[in-house]
């Protein structure tokens, strides 16, 4: 399996669990209809993404907030590990360089 599809699945699990998450929570254990209950977890998630958009409650501009938090902490996770990683790949450069200057015979 690909990173991406790793990835992907990853991401479906999780949406899968927040509908399990819904379920339970608004129709217990055993729900009636286990279709129509997927359905009315969707339709909330959906109806509470709209709320999200409008931003006109509370709990929207709480929940807006908090999405650009994580999302901003996660972009600066990112940057840090590629920066350090960009910087492993220069020792490693500068590393096989030296190596390879030795081998010649010369100086670095």
């Amino acid at each position: 399996m690909s990173t991406q599809n790793a990835a992907l699945g990853a991401k479906v699990i999780a949406y899968l669990d927040e509908l399990a998450a819904d379920i339970l929570e608004h129709e217990g254990e055993n729900p009636a209809d286990i279709y129509t209950s997927i359905a009315a977890a969707y339709g909330r998630r959906q109806a509470f993404a709209r709320e999200m958009a409008e931003n006109k409650t509370d709990r929207a501009k709480k929940a807006r907030a908090l999405i650009v938090a994580d999302t901003y902490g996660r972009l600066i996770h990112k940057h840090i590990v590629d920066s350090a990683l960009d910087s492993l790949s220069e020792v490693e450069d500068f590393d096989r360089r030296r190596t390879l200057v030795e081998s010649m015979g010369a100086q670095p």
